[in-house]
């Protein structure tokens, strides 16, 4: 007659814990090789930074410095004095709302194609995709002369506008909705 004995769980849990926790090699190895590649990655980042806050004929001098000796931020303050931070403004402010209408206009061109049914609705649909065919460098004229017919040169609407609506997004939300 054989004779079981029954285990708590909580003896189970810490002899499984205690299994998971081996010393392998292999691990120590992968991670040694990280941290250096990290700090492969990260020193030029560093390297950047330090230099944005050093004068300029510190910069170009020879010698490899990691803690810089004269610290400034004149850099920063010509930086701020240009005309940099409307560019980043200007920046900031149509990507967002390019984002916007991009999004929008193609979820609202692919919901209409995947779930209404109307008249030549797969020929729409074939001829986005065809239009993807077209390289982009050849729409640049029409484009162009679309946006000198619309008033809208040299606005934040003549670069958002004409590109809201791209065939690729329409052709993928599309896709997405008919699921």
């Amino acid at each position: 007659m054989g004779t079981t004995v029954q285990v708590s769980p909580r003896i189970q849990n810490v002899t499984s814990v205690q299994q998971k926790r081996r010393f392998r090699p292999s691990v120590l190895l992968l991670t040694v090789l990280f941290l250096i590649l990290a700090f492969i990655f990260l020193l030029p980042l560093y390297w950047m930074t330090i230099s944005s806050f050093k004068p300029t004929e510190d910069i170009f001098s020879t010698g490899f410095n990691l803690i810089p000796a004269r610290v400034t931020t004149d850099a920063y303050s010509r930086l701020l004095a240009s005309p940099y931070p409307q560019w980043f403004l200007n920046s900031v402010l149509q990507s967002s709302v390019y984002a916007v209408f991009t999004v929008t206009i193609c979820a609202l061109g692919g919901f209409a194609l995947a779930k209404y049914r109307f008249p030549f609705r797969n020929v729409i649909f074939f001829g986005i995709l065809m239009v993807q065919v077209v390289p982009f460098y050849l729409l640049l004229v029409s484009l162009f002369v679309l946006i000198t017919n619309l008033h809208i040169v040299d606005t934040y609407w003549g670069a958002i506008l004409p590109l809201a609506a791209h065939p690729i997004g329409i052709f993928l939300c599309a896709n997405r909705c008919l699921r």
